[in-house]
């Protein structure tokens, strides 16, 4: 809820008088606070269809979303939990390597137990035990 209010208000701050175009400065504004949005919320998946990518925001990148920013398989999200999701590539840095699947949402795969706990972090934000 607090980073949903704080992109609503970003989007509708209002600036004073300017002698640039306020439009302009308020479209940059919004796609500034898409992109911290969409990285912070972990959504990182939906880069790869807005076309203003920085250097940044690749660089800070999850390792799995970074290469689905330019056009590989994509990477899981909560909604998504098929066979196929990055199927034969690691969650945390896609190597594609023979899989270990993450046994309390099932839906993810790592290469290994080390590269599991190191993507833990991120991973666990939409981890949810698997349902039969």
């Amino acid at each position: 809820a607090g980073l949903r209010t704080a992109a609503y208000n970003a989007l509708l701050s209002e600036g004073g008088p300017s002698h640039k175009d306020e439009g302009l400065d308020r479209r940059q504004n919004a796609e500034d606070v898409l992109l911290e949005v969409l990285l912070m919320s972990g959504c990182g998946a939906l880069l790869s269809t807005y076309s203003n990518v920085s250097v940044a925001a690749i660089y800070f990148a999850e390792p799995g979303f970074r290469f689905f920013m330019f056009g590989d398989s994509p990477p899981c999200l909560p909604e998504s939990r098929t066979s196929s999701c990055l199927q034969g590539r690691c969650a945390g840095c896609g190597s594609e390597q023979p899989p270990l699947r993450c046994s309390r949402c099932r839906g993810a795969f790592f290469c290994s137990r080390d590269c599991q706990r190191l993507a833990w972090p991120s991973h666990r934000l939409y981890c949810q035990p698997a349902t039969v």
